[in-house]
């Protein structure tokens, strides 16, 4: 397996000019904070190594997941696989990992603000490799590396709270979670909600794939702040929620996800808790969606790449 990993470490120096020449130079260049983060991923054993690996380049691309069963603490039967097989791999390795007593499904926030991949749209497009040895993503952007694409924005999302399940062989994640179905009305900057016909056909659900307590965030302003010894904060429970829709009986597949959600604003939506089996191949570019009091709304804006939270609609 001839595997590229070869890394300068700029945390004293800064960032080089050198960064937007990447094709010119046999290194890979990493800021502080993506050497710190990559620095941890052998110990941890989970969400960084899998957010690291992803990135990773290889001559064959079954090597980009099989080079990294050690670290993660997993063994395949390397002989089940083809030189090709990246995508049957993938699912192999993520089903090992959800055989683990209390294993979550982590590897869902692996660059959730990116499309989803083509192939499995659980997880963010596969990298391609290049002539150069290097791992490129195609975004809205154009084409970039893999590791600034994925893990160059320093914008890690909370995995607290992510669901148990487990993978079937065709690549689909089956879980329980509590879930709304998002209404048909579409919400612009500088629009009101109208209703639209162009989701009649593809019943959409909002799913909770994370909840944790963030004691730093004020619960009347949303930002966070600090606290004194002496003062005991009130903190807010904060949602992630993963989009699903639906393309065959009972099947889905991500179109979006969401962060940063107060749990309050969600308190009239009409909830159940059903089962979901999510999978199958990315079709096309994120969507993004608004927050309004009686259910999630679709947002004609989903074209931004800014990684801001869903917006609250009043």
């Amino acid at each position: 397996m001839e595997t590229t990993w070869t890394y300068m470490i700029t945390e004293r120096y800064g960032t080089p000019e050198i960064i937007n020449e990447l094709e010119k130079h046999p290194i890979r260049i990493l800021r502080s904070t993506e050497a710190k983060m990559l620095s941890k991923a052998g110990q941890l054993r989970g969400y960084r190594t899998l957010v690291a690996a992803y990135t990773r380049t290889s001559s064959r691309p079954v090597d980009m997941v099989l080079s990294i069963m050690d670290l993660l603490g997993v063994s395949l039967d390397v002989s089940a696989f083809d030189s090709g097989d990246r995508v049957k791999a993938t699912v192999a390795l993520i089903q090992a990992l959800m055989k683990r007593p209390n294993a979550n499904a982590t590897w869902l926030y692996i660059a959730p603000e990116t499309d989803a991949s083509k192939e499995l749209s659980t997880l963010p497009q596969m990298p391609e490799t290049s002539e150069s040895g290097r791992a490129y993503i195609y975004t809205r952007k154009g084409r970039e590396p893999a590791f600034m694409a994925i893990m160059g924005t320093n914008n890690q999302w909370d995995s607290r709270g992510a669901p148990r399940g487990e993978m079937t062989d065709s690549g689909y994640f089956v879980f329980w979670g509590k879930a709304a179905l998002v209404s048909e009305n579409v919400i612009g900057k500088d629009t009101k909600a109208s209703t639209t016909g162009v989701y009649d056909d593809r019943e959409t659900w909002a799913l909770v794939i994370g909840r944790f307590k963030n004691l730093n965030r004020n619960p009347e302003t949303w930002k966070v702040q600090g606290w004194s010894k002496s003062e005991k904060p009130e903190g807010v429970f904060e949602l992630t929620l993963m989009f699903v829709q639906r393309h065959k009986y009972e099947l889905f597949h991500r179109v979006g996800m969401e962060r940063e959600i107060d749990e309050r604003k969600t308190r009239d939506w009409n909830w159940t808790y059903r089962r979901f089996m999510v999978g199958g191949p990315g079709r096309g570019g994120r969507q993004r969606f608004c927050i309004s009091a009686s259910g999630p709304i679709y947002s004609v804006d989903n074209f931004e790449e800014a990684d801001d939270m869903a917006t609250v609609i009043s």
